[in-house]
């Protein structure tokens, strides 16, 4: 194990470790310059106060905490598990492919605009550097660094934080997209915007809110009451005031959508019980068959109308999904 401790002044560093071995570094707070070259070493770097320029290289798990000045991290690993925490400073982190956690403190981060650049890449699986980008934020070094990070001019002490991207970036498709899958969701959204708002009282600010939860099947009562600011005690007794309940209201609206997205052929029946918060196909085909006193294949076969043609609403059920 070695432990180097750096003074206040401006210390330069250098760690070359051959062996798998634990490396701890902590430098003054002074500007100064830490090179450690750890094959398969666990690397542990605190800075102080100063302005810092630290290099990591290797393949070994990597900590480095950032003190509150204007500091420069470049990680070179290969692999490993690389955490960074920025302090308050302007801080740059350039990170390898096994980089794993940036966080930032309270100052103004350009790895924030590089973490950016770097899911935008992966996203559409090209590699293309920004036009400009801009930061309200002052710098007055390490200025070429930067450049070579960001690939693209940076302009500092601006009137806004900005990141300009080529036409032809902003027209590249998303990788992993699914075309199927997004007429399907727009489908949806459409649906989610023409049922809002169509009830009075509480039972419509429900029923807005489970819109949005639908798919993510946190339709329980004690969330819709938490995202409406109220307890569930008082939730409960106020759509009881309406003549109505949570599960009436949420069974009655996966009934309206259930046959609404039956009309569309391209939602299979497993993707109609995602939509509607179904764990399972088996609970949305028990639900419908309550509704309609027949499944939702053969609902699709026979056409049953929509709400919107007065299809009548059995009572409600339980609301478990």
């Amino acid at each position: 194990m070695t432990t180097i401790s750096g003074t206040n002044g401006s210390d330069n560093i250098t760690v070359s470790a051959t062996t798998a071995s634990t490396t701890t570094v902590n430098t003054g707070n002074g500007n100064d310059t830490v090179t450690v070259n750890a094959p398969a070493s666990s690397t542990t770097i605190n800075t102080g106060n100063g302005s810092d320029a630290v290099t990591v290289s290797g393949s070994g798990n990597t900590i480095i905490t950032t003190g509150n000045g204007s500091d420069l991290v470049n990680l070179t690993a290969s692999s490993g598990t690389n955490t960074v925490t920025a302090g308050n400073g302007s801080d740059a982190v350039l990170g390898g492919s096994g980089i794993d956690l940036i966080t930032g403190g309270n100052g103004n981060d350009e790895f924030s605009a590089l973490a950016v650049i770097r899911m935008l890449r992966r996203l559409t699986n090209r590699d293309f550097a920004p036009r400009r980008i801009t930061f309200t934020h002052a710098r007055n070094s390490g200025l070429k660094e930067i450049h070579r990070i960001l690939r693209c001019p940076a302009e500092f002490a601006q009137t806004s934080d900005s990141l300009v991207l080529p036409q032809s970036v902003m027209a590249l498709p998303i990788a992993s997209g699914d075309s199927r899958l997004l007429r399907i969701l727009e489908a949806h959204a459409d649906d989610l915007l023409s049922d809002r708002h169509t009830a009075p009282g509480l039972r419509g600010q429900v029923e807005n809110q489970l819109i949005s939860l639908l798919p993510s099947g946190r339709v329980q009562t004690a969330v819709v009451a938490q995202e409406l600011g109220m307890s569930t005690r008082s939730f409960t007794r106020h759509l009881a005031e309406e003549g109505t309940s949570f599960g009436e209201v949420l069974d009655r609206l996966r009934n309206r959508l259930a046959l609404r997205y039956l009309e569309d052929r391209r939602n299979s029946l497993q993707q109609i019980a995602w939509l509607l918060g179904y764990s399972e196909i088996g609970a949305f085909n028990h639900a419908f068959k309550r509704w309609t006193g027949t499944s939702p294949g053969r609902a699709r076969n026979l056409a049953i109308p929509s709400p919107a043609r007065s299809f009548p609403v059995c009572s409600a059920g339980s609301s478990s999904t």
